[in-house]
């Protein structure tokens, strides 16, 4: 059995005991697959803490399920008042968390994304960009996800972080089997684990998302951000896009957090 597992892998072994055991893209054969059940199972008795038992820890998965329905609750409820023009509501582009366990930063976990909903894509798979204040030993694994507008799960990935902090982009992979569906509500979230002991110890972001069939006159969205982070990474010493950019970053509200460096990261692996 080939035992040099990359880092994103052995922290998808870490958290099966929460993905219903799954090993997503690892083919393994009966021996080995008792291995890793007996790995798992020594993992929960002798890493995990007693108050994060099995059941608690079943209790404990759920609350990334409320965090989705609460999100496409806020979602439905814009919905159901769409014709009294209820556009404005809050978006979570900076972090909350579930249990702090993560270090002190001087700027948090940010969505380069209005304050403020809707925001749209003409992107059947948008790029999402983000500002990370860690480094990449401070963070064990990065998860990204997407509901839909049921609250069913119709994606989910995971990545590593950069050496440094900086502003990343994220995108899912093209073999995945994500599209998203014209005039159809969304919802992602960005969540970042830092406490390889407690698998719901994580720093988070999310949104909402709709793909629509032109951007024009629907406010800035995640391919106004694009086009001009991709335009300023590939030519950072352009006058005219270094100025669009920070025209961009006060449009957003976030000179401060687009004032840090862009970095070539990350791949996102299902």
């Amino acid at each position: 059995m080939n035992l040099l597992l990359s880092k994103t892998t052995q922290i998808v072994l870490l958290l099966s005991p929460w993905m219903g055991n799954s090993l997503p893209g690892i083919e393994t054969t009966n021996f080995e697959n008792t291995l890793i059940q007996q790995f798992l199972q020594n993992w929960v008795e002798i890493a995990v803490p007693e108050s994060m038992n099995r059941s608690s820890s079943e209790n404990n998965h759920n609350r990334g399920l409320d965090d989705n329905q609460n999100a496409r609750s806020r979602d439905e409820d814009e919905d159901e008042d769409e014709d009294e023009d209820d556009y404005g509501s809050p978006t979570n582009r900076t972090a909350g968390t579930d249990r702090d366990n993560c270090p002190a930063t001087t700027l948090p976990l940010t969505a380069l994304i209005p304050a403020r909903s809707p925001i749209f894509t003409v992107s059947e798979s948008p790029t999402l960009w983000f500002y990370s204040p860690y480094q990449a030993g401070q963070v064990e694994v990065g998860e990204l996800t997407y509901v839909n507008s049921n609250n069913e799960q119709v994606y989910r990935g995971f990545f590593e972080l950069p050496d440094d902090p900086g502003i990343i982009s994220l995108q899912v992979p093209e073999t995945s089997s994500l599209e998203l569906t014209m005039d159809e509500n969304y919802h992602w979230f960005l969540r970042l684990y830092c406490d390889p002991r407690d698998a719901f110890s994580y720093v988070y972001v999310d949104a909402p998302i709709r793909r629509v069939a032109e951007q024009s006159d629907q406010g800035i969205g995640y391919d106004d951000v694009t086009d001009i982070a991709t335009q300023f990474t590939q030519n950072p010493d352009d006058g005219e896009l270094k100025e669009s950019w920070q025209n961009l970053a006060e449009m957003l509200d976030l000179e401060e957090v687009m004032q840090k460096p862009l970095i070539d990261c990350c791949e996102v692996e299902d």
